[in-house]
């Protein structure tokens, strides 16, 4: 089982805490058992998570069948060598890479440092589309939005409102304004956002549809503020990494006239036309009008106060589309991010480390493998080695890509990308098949002189499939080079005092989870 903050990855793209998911699955069950020690509910329809497939060592959807809530005395909690951690119980199973090549089993409290346990590399994504995207944007707008119709579509909505019945429609939509109120917003084609969400699923409308058409302003104590369109997906997404980046509510400060540039561009689209504020000694600013950070709070949680400490990773982003996901990460990572010649790593620093463990998870949905670093009251993250670098979405900032275009050229392998098994497994595969046949310094790696990463192990196995080698101990070797999960070594274990719940997720056929970036057994 595992303690309450862990994040378990779901197939539609959420991290969710085990305590919530738990509130939330239970619903949607019916309960088999509830007794002193625990509570077990049955789903009606089981909910997808990202799993592992131990033999063929890949993470696939598998599926949530049940949900446990159980009290517990005591925890473990192990960290790994790219600086994340996970609690869970003592006889809760870890699955580690054994030296012989076989992933097994082992309890929390049977973990050692050196270790290497099975950790996501890679995560099932099943999100929003863009046209569910656009749906969920009026959504969120909710009730501090107002939405303004272009003349037809606000014409053509009151004439089918009208045919339905005002008062009736009123009345079916059990709104919070009155009857006059909701024909005037009607008549002037300017509804406020959460209205029209219900309106569109009565009088079926596509939002998706009227996402390009239309304009939305704040409902301010006051007055409304200026009505702006929406930008493109893609678009609203990097303009809001960049503002978790280098944003203070409404003012982004950047001075790469690159990016100015940009965001020119995009508020030029929104209708807004900015001005980029240069002062002597100080890096140039671009102020958006009120609007433009409201919206940012009501998508993506954007923060109005100590921004730095406050970001966060929420479900509207973790659910998006890919392409919007990259975007983000791409916004972020011009605004805040540097390419590192010294260390050929590409980075990020941040006071809030829940940040960058989710921004991890993020980046794992491109098969990207990072690690935290702490130091100075804040946390980097890294992504290096030739494999997760090419994968990493990159930068729209030229300056920043052709530095990391200039990484990627000399970068080798990271500490992530380790198979730690034994030289004599190859030796087994390679049977007969002399070792002259094989690659200059292959011996190394046979004799365990030099250890095997990702890309030396496939360079191996092209050999060895080149001389003709075939089998089922081959077949693993490949399953092993695999970059769906990496092996990291446990750097610590500690046995921690504890009074409360913990939770665990039944998977069928695989019976395993991701959470926090770690592969956990269910027990």
């Amino acid at each position: 089982c595992v303690a309450p903050e862990t994040k378990i990855c779901l197939a539609d793209g959420r991290f969710v805490r085990a305590d919530e998911l738990f509130e939330e699955l239970k619903e949607r069950g019916r309960l088999v058992k509830c007794d002193e020690s625990e509570e077990v509910y049955e789903l009606r329809e089981p909910v997808g998570v990202s799993s592992l497939d131990k033999d063929a060592v890949e993470i696939v959807e598998g599926k949530i069948t049940h949900v446990w809530r159980l009290k517990a005395d005591k925890l473990v909690e192990v960290e790994v060598k790219n600086g994340r951690s996970i609690r869970t119980t003592p006889e809760h199973k870890f699955l580690v890479l054994d030296p012989s090549g076989e992933i097994v089993e082992k309890r929390a409290d049977e973990l050692e440092i050196g270790d290497y346990i099975v950790c996501t590399q890679k995560l099932v994504h099943e999100g929003m589309s863009e046209e569910e995207l656009k749906r969920e944007v009026f959504r969120r707008l909710g009730r501090d939005f107002f939405v303004h119709l272009p003349e037809e579509e606000a014409e053509s909505v009151l004439e089918l409102a009208k045919e339905r019945g005002i008062k009736a429609l009123w009345e079916t939509l059990e709104v919070d304004i009155e009857e006059n109120s909701f024909y005037y917003q009607l008549r002037k084609g300017r509804i406020r956002a959460d209205i029209l969400v219900d309106l569109a699923e009565e009088l079926g409308l596509d939002l998706a549809d009227l996402y390009d058409a239309v304009e939305v302003s704040y409902r301010s104590n006051t007055k409304s503020t200026k009505p702006i369109r929406l930008p493109e997906p893609e678009d609203l997404f990097y303009l809001a990494g960049l503002m978790f980046g280098d944003g203070c509510w409404n003012q982004l400060t950047n001075g790469s006239e690159a990016i100015q540039g940009e965001v020119k561009r995009i508020a030029s689209d929104m209708g807004l036309e900015v001005r980029v504020r240069r002062y002597e000694g100080k890096t140039a600013r671009i102020d958006f009008p009120e609007t433009v950070p409201r919206i940012l709070e009501a998508l993506f949680d954007y923060p109005r106060r100590k921004k730095a400490h406050r970001i966060r990773v929420n479900d509207f982003l973790t659910r998006a589309p890919l392409d919007c996901i990259a975007e983000f990460i791409r916004g972020y990572f011009d605004a805040d991010g540097t390419v590192e010649e010294g260390r050929s790593a590409v980075s990020v620093t941040s006071v809030s480390r829940e940040f960058l463990e989710d921004l991890q998870l993020l980046l794992q949905k491109f098969d990207v493998a990072s690690y935290l670093r702490e130091g100075d009251g804040a946390y980097t993250l890294y992504v290096s080695g030739a494999r997760s670098l090419e994968r990493f979405p990159g930068f729209r900032e030229p300056e920043k890509a052709e530095k990391l275009k200039k990484l990627m050229e000399k970068a080798s392998s990271s500490e992530l990308e380790k198979v730690p098994i034994s030289g004599e497994i190859l030796r087994e595969v390679r049977g007969d098949v002399p070792t002259t046949r094989m690659f200059n310094c292959y011996s190394n790696y046979e004799g365990g002189q030099v250890g095997l990463t990702k890309s030396s192990l496939e360079k191996v196995i092209s050999t060895l499939e080149a001389v003709g080698v075939e089998g089922e101990a081959l077949e693993r070797l490949k399953a092993l080079a695999r970059d769906d999960v990496c092996f990291l070594e446990v750097v610590r274990v500690e046995e921690v005092e504890y009074d409360g719940y913990v939770y665990d997720f039944t998977v069928e056929e695989h019976h395993n989870f991701a959470a926090e970036g770690f592969v956990v057994h269910n027990t």
